[in-house]
């Protein structure tokens, strides 16, 4: 009998502890069908994404720090930067992505530039310092599933503009390698 009491009330508060399922809505159930919303800042983010493609969105989730995300930051506080990477496609075309880098300054959010992938799917994301000059840059790897060919792109961010950089041959190689390890 003392079994069965402490297995009811075990349930009770697992069930009470569910994220989304609160005591005092417990048995409401469209409170409970309602998905968890979205925060004002991804709101502004989709809202920037939606007006600027002007269409339906594919959200493309790449890995970045052991997490898949389609919206990343980048923060490099040394040298003042905080900026919110975006991928994603439209329906319309499946082999252009779209990496939409958006400045976020206190509340205002805005598009500073968008850099097209011809690419089917973004594998992994990376933010380092690859020619040591101490700044962070943004590397990423793309796969073409229809050449079957990965790619490798470096840019350096700034406030008010992206600009593509060359790596080296040893850097790439560094990173296909890495990356290869991850997926084991």
């Amino acid at each position: 009998m003392k079994f069965k009491v402490c297995k009811i009330v075990f349930l009770c508060g697992f069930l009470v502890l569910i994220p989304g399922c609160k005591l005092e809505n417990f048995f409401d159930i469209p409170s409970a069908m309602n998905p968890p919303r979205i925060s004002e800042n991804q709101n502004k983010i989709k809202s920037i994404v939606h007006e600027y493609l002007e269409s339906d969105i594919i959200w493309v989730y790449p890995l970045f720090e052991g997490k898949y995300s389609s919206v990343i930051s980048f923060e490099d506080l040394k040298n003042g930067k905080n900026l919110k990477i975006v991928f994603c496609k439209s329906p319309d075309v499946s082999d252009v992505i779209h990496i939409l880098v958006i400045s976020c300054l206190e509340e205002n959010y805005e598009l500073i530039n968008d850099i097209l992938i011809d690419a089917s799917d973004i594998e992994k994301v990376w933010v380092i310092d690859i020619n040591g000059d101490n700044k962070k840059e943004l590397v990423i790897l793309a796969r073409n599933f229809t050449t079957s060919q990965d790619s490798i792109y470096a840019y350096e961010c700034n406030m008010d503009s992206v600009d593509e950089i060359d790596m080296s041959a040893d850097m790439i190689e560094k990173l296909k390698k890495q990356n290869m390890e991850d997926f084991k």
